[in-house]
């Protein structure tokens, strides 16, 4: 969703009584992350806390509090967190109320001293994001003048059911949208990809043939072109002398894992192309996949994660989604393959707490939509003896980004995934 313009400049405040506004200060910390696990997100710990912190605008953390027992009510939280379509935008975000606290408009409260605190900070884009399920949430939203963004195929049927649940007016003609390409043939007559969880075919029938593209590819001797479709791990070229942690280009792991693919499928070719952006989790990723046609991809690698569990914080539902979404899209659009690529993850001796759940979710899509799971998080522990000899195949101890003998477990355990499917395929 967008905040207009006109609620950026004329948003305004009435508490209720019995209850004080104020911001986020040193002592609230326990309190602050059992109120969020309170409004339904569970992952949230004194690490995630200390993530979002470090994006938060100064006082930009606002709390509405009850005066006769302290207690936290309610917040919302002001980021500086840019993305695909918002450049230089701030996020309105983790908006969380009490349960006893409920009926005194507090949500309203807190997201509008947001609003008024990216006003103030001479902020023109903020948006937020929110789940079709957020009911209540999105209608207090909506009634603060917030206005829904039309960004991919399927978000105007989603916003047409949500409306019809709020019984609130469906105007997608007066809602901010940005150009995407139509779905291949008739877009009227194409199915929109489901955005609800579908269960797994039974007698392990699949929907797609896996690796079935890349497999045809290599009978006819052609060129695999493999897109890396990722986070700063898959980046190269963006920025000078980055190659993903690796020394340089040929030892990033896409490099080795195409000398890899060419040794072992001598009468073809594999060339693997970077496409990744640093800092990106999985939604600000998702927000690439129109860019991806150019690229003409026969094989894509989904490599998120790291950031979904702490630099740009997910939990872990929203990754499902938006992972669903782009393997669903990518094989809609472009008809090839896709595997998902578990993250590698932190080092597990001082790991942060969403790694796990971040992965298990990988998974969850990857058996759901019958595509291949890379299970990086394993073959890392394995090399590292786990974690005790991290240092030896990343940057440092304390950094997920692999090193040349790093990427080169990475390319071990990709090769032997696509190999494994290619065979049974």
């Amino acid at each position: 969703m967008i905040v207009p313009e006109a609620v950026l400049r004329d948003a305004a405040i009435a508490l209720p009584p019995g209850y004080e506004l104020r911001t986020f200060r040193a002592g609230d910390e326990d309190e602050f992350v059992s109120l969020l696990k309170s409004a339904g997100f569970d992952y949230w710990t004194r690490d995630t806390l200390s993530a979002a912190l470090q994006k938060a605008l100064p006082e930009g953390i606002f709390i509405a509090v009850h005066a006769p027992t302290g207690a936290l009510a309610a917040t919302a939280m002001a980021t500086h967190n840019p993305a695909e379509h918002h450049p230089f935008g701030g996020e309105l975000g983790w908006v969380a109320g009490r349960p006893d606290d409920r009926g005194h408009g507090l949500g309203a409260i807190v997201s509008t001293a947001v609003i008024r605190r990216f006003a103030q900070a001479g902020y023109s884009r903020v948006y937020l994001k929110t789940d079709d399920f957020r009911l209540p949430a999105i209608r207090t939203y909506l009634k603060l003048g917030l206005l829904p963004f039309i960004n991919a195929h399927d978000m105007e049927s989603r916003w047409r059911a949500v409306c019809e649940k709020l019984s609130w007016p469906f105007t997608p003609e007066r809602w901010p949208r940005v150009p995407f390409a139509p779905p291949p043939g008739n877009p009227a007559q194409a199915p929109e990809p489901s955005v609800e969880p579908q269960p797994a075919p039974v007698n392990n029938e699949r929907r797609h043939p896996v690796l079935d593209r890349t497999r045809k590819i290599i009978e006819d001797g052609g060129t695999v072109r493999m897109i890396l479709y990722g986070d700063s791990i898959s980046e190269v070229g963006r920025t000078p002398g980055w190659f993903g942690g690796a020394s340089c280009l040929a030892n990033n792991y896409g490099q080795q894992l195409a000398a890899m693919l060419r040794e072992g499928y001598p009468q073809a070719a594999f060339e693997a192309i970077n496409f990744g952006v640093g800092g990106q989790n999985t939604y600000e990723g998702l927000g690439r996949i129109d860019y991806l046609a150019p690229l003409k991809p026969d094989l894509v690698l989904l490599e998120f994660g790291p950031n979904d569990a702490g630099f740009h914080f997910l939990i872990p539902e929203e990754t499902q989604l938006a992972l669903k979404t782009l393997v669903e899209w990518i094989r809609w659009r472009h008809s090839c393959d896709v595997v998902v690529v578990g993250m590698g993850g932190n080092n597990p001796l001082a790991a942060t707490p969403a790694c796990d759940p971040t992965i298990a979710v990988q998974r969850r899509v990857a058996e759901e939509l019958h595509v291949p799971f890379a299970d990086l998080r394993t073959a890392v522990l394995a090399a590292t003896d786990n974690g005790r000899r991290w240092a030896d195949f990343h940057m440092d101890a304390d950094n997920c980004h692999p090193t040349d003998r790093g990427h080169r477990v990475w390319a071990e355990a990709m090769f032997a995934v696509i190999q494994q499917n290619l065979r049974s395929s």
